[in-house]
């Protein structure tokens, strides 16, 4: 099974309006905190590219922990189209962090 992520992004010009709107008929639900951490393969620099076209990542947050690989696609004008991406839930980032750095 491939797995594949489509990302929209849309530039706001007038944040104020969005901020009001937002703060009017918004409800805040609640906040979390989660911590990424990246890893660069042994053999090459993950961020050295631009755009930056893949990495890995190990997420801690109290929803739980996950690495995460996601690789970039891009058309001929370096716009990207969409990522391959594998996630997984992982028991102990301790001895994770361990595997990967070794």
């Amino acid at each position: 099974m491939k797995y594949i992520e489509i990302e929209i992004q849309v530039q706001v010009e007038k944040i104020k309006p969005l901020i009001d709107f937002l703060n009017k008929h918004g409800d805040f639900v609640g906040q979390s905190r989660q911590i990424d951490e990246y890893f660069n393969a042994p053999h090459r620099d993950f961020i050295k590219p631009r755009p930056v076209e893949e990495w890995l990542r190990i997420r801690t947050s109290p929803k739980g922990n996950s690495i995460n690989y996601k690789k970039w696609r891009y058309n001929d004008k370096g716009k990207g189209l969409f990522a391959d991406e594998y996630e997984t839930a992982i028991e102990d980032v301790k001895k994770m962090k361990g595997i990967l750095e070794s």
